[in-house]
């Protein structure tokens, strides 16, 4: 039997985690960040106990993305959508970008383990609903914290920043100009994200910008 202490429920958790190498014995779920911070989810804190060999046991330490209580069906639209690209992006995108670095030599650490992910209770749904979750690895236990992004970073920080989101689109770059197939795959992920609404007239958009130049590179 699993022990649950939380402070929020999410159904069957324990199903979503992958690779355990043990037995699931406790369940802290607790929030992770404020009210306000969730950019279209709901973010949770879960650490599982394990139980292993020789009586031993171990914490895996996780973030969930969860989808917030939609206000009306418009919302709960756009945050599934959301879900669903970010899921995609994981279980997609990732181990391609992981294995293009590896064939150029690239150190490829960018990304969170991805720990499991479901669209819904339902596993015959392929849309995600107010049950879907994307279980990531925690990566507070590694040294990394949230930093107060109205201050900013300074220069050391800020030049490293830039210096890893270079070889990050180097990636990309080696795969147009190396590998063709590969990049028409990131190329077919980038062209099924539904475009953003247009800004209000005379309102700037620099995400939009990006993205629309994005899809203007030939495959």
């Amino acid at each position: 039997m699993v022990m649950v202490n939380q402070e929020f429920t999410i159904k069957d958790i324990q199903k979503v985690l992958k690779c355990t190498n043990g037995k699931i014995t406790n369940i802290n779920i607790s929030r992770l960040t404020a009210p306000g911070e969730n950019y279209l989810s709901l973010v949770f804190k879960v650490d599982f106990e394990v139980s292993i060999d020789n009586g031993l046991s171990k914490t895996i330490s996780t973030v969930a993305k969860r989808i917030p209580k939609p206000a009306n069906q418009d919302g709960l639209r756009i945050t599934s959508l959301a879900m669903k690209n970010e899921i995609r992006w994981y279980l997609e995108m990732v181990p391609l970008f992981k294995q293009i670095a590896n064939e150029f030599g690239i150190m490829c650490d960018y990304f969170p383990i991805c720990l499991g992910s479901r669209f819904s209770l339902d596993p015959l749904k392929t849309f995600p609903d107010e049950e879907a979750i994307l279980l990531l690895e925690n990566l507070i236990v590694k040294g990394f914290k949230n930093e107060d992004r109205y201050v900013g970073f300074n220069l050391t920080s800020s030049k490293a920043f830039l210096k890893t989101i270079a070889s990050f689109h180097a990636i990309t770059l080696a795969a147009k100009f190396k590998n063709p197939k590969m990049f028409h795959k990131i190329k077919q992920f980038m062209d099924s994200l539904p475009n953003p609404e247009p800004p209000a007239l005379g309102c700037f958009n620099p995400e939009r910008l990006v993205m629309d130049l994005m899809l203007q590179i030939p495959a």
